[in-house]
């Protein structure tokens, strides 16, 4: 009696196979095209997510290097004017020297050039990442700043050049530009201290974040993928075994 009714149950099994073959066969390869349609859609956005921030974070760091050795190398040829004052003439002896104001101005526009810099590299790193108030009022409040830095180096640029060109050359001028140079270069400084590298640091670490949440969902995504494949893929086979009478009932 034991071996009747366990052979019935074997049948059962198998007839409910055999009478639901096709259907086994439709839902599999349905499976297996979900799994198809969720890793090209889901787990590609989720990589290109993940290789957008890569690339978005390297070019930051690279840009932000760049610019911080052009100033450097502008600092350095600024303080070796300073320490060398060479007049322009022969028999010119101003206070301070026309080559001292222009090493002054120099570093003045290397200064600007860098925060100007900093400013499209921070606009363009920010497109990068998921939106964040606080972020797009920072940059914003920058990028106002950066611009009245920009119209202050430009007055200062236009009365150098003119003592530049100037014939004989105004001590005092020299003296008033060399000032204001060293004014706007110190209040781009203290911009970049006090703005744009906090901002700078926030923004890198929250592209850290989400990158290593599209890791964690890119991970997740690949085991749903893989269990969708396995499982439509054996209610496939399963399907066809029945449609061959590898699995069908007894009669």
């Amino acid at each position: 009696m034991p071996d009747v009714q366990q052979d019935g149950r074997v049948g059962e099994k198998r007839s409910l196979f055999a009478r639901h073959k096709k259907w086994l066969t439709f839902i599999g390869a349905l499976i297996v095209f979900v799994a198809f349609i969720y890793n090209e859609g889901v787990r590609e956005e989720l990589k290109d997510r993940s290789d957008t921030l890569n690339t978005a974070g390297n070019n930051f760091v690279t840009r932000t290097d760049t610019d911080q050795l052009s100033t450097y190398m502008a600092y350095v040829n600024y303080r070796v004017g300073r320490v060398t004052p060479v007049p322009s003439r022969p028999g010119e002896n101003a206070e301070i020297s026309l080559q001292t104001m222009r090493d002054t101005v120099d570093l003045m526009l290397a200064t600007v050039s860098r925060i100007e810099a900093a400013d499209g590299n921070l606009r363009r790193f920010r497109e990068a990442l998921e939106p964040n108030a606080l972020f797009d009022d920072n940059v914003s409040r920058i990028k106002l700043v950066v611009q009245s830095e920009r119209e202050h180096n430009d007055i200062v640029w236009r009365k150098a050049k003119e003592e530049n060109w100037a014939s004989p050359h105004d001590p005092q001028n020299i003296r008033q530009i060399v000032l204001k140079a060293d004014e706007v270069t110190k209040e781009c400084n203290d911009l970049r201290h006090d703005q744009i590298e906090p901002l700078e640091k926030g923004m890198l670490a929250e592209a850290n974040s989400e990158r290593t949440a599209s890791g964690e969902k890119l991970e997740a995504s690949k085991k749903v993928s893989y269990c969708l494949f396995a499982l439509g893929w054996l209610l496939g086979l399963v399907g066809k075994l029945s449609e061959t009478g590898t699995i069908a009932d007894d009669d």
